[in-house]
């Protein structure tokens, strides 16, 4: 059984392999040096922060945590499933009130 799975697995490769388009020689803009240039970035930033104080690295998380509070916070609050839940509410509401006055 294992066998027929590696045949039809073979089979696809070649039909893959067979039928894939390949893309122009020359595809104008290429960006160069990558993946080296990022790494490179990488590596730096993480040996300048490495080189920081403690109290560096403990203001740097509370910046982070005070911007993802307000960052989460303000989805949380403009998001337009919400507001859409408080205008149910309010017509539920106005129609409760409304219910009560007729009674």
């Amino acid at each position: 059984m294992m066998a027929l799975g590696f045949i039809d697995l073979l089979i696809m490769c070649y039909i893959k392999l067979k039928y894939h388009i390949q893309p122009p020689k020359d595809p104008g803009f290429v960006c160069p040096g990558i993946p080296f240039v990022p790494a490179i970035g990488i590596v730096c930033n993480v040996a300048l922060f490495g080189a920081l104080d403690k109290s560096a690295h403990l203001m740097t998380v509370a910046y982070i945590g005070i911007g993802l509070l307000m960052y989460f916070g303000y989805g949380y609050f403009n998001s337009t499933i919400t507001l859409r839940k408080q205008k149910v509410l309010e017509i539920e509401q106005n129609a409760g009130v409304v219910e009560e006055a007729g009674q």
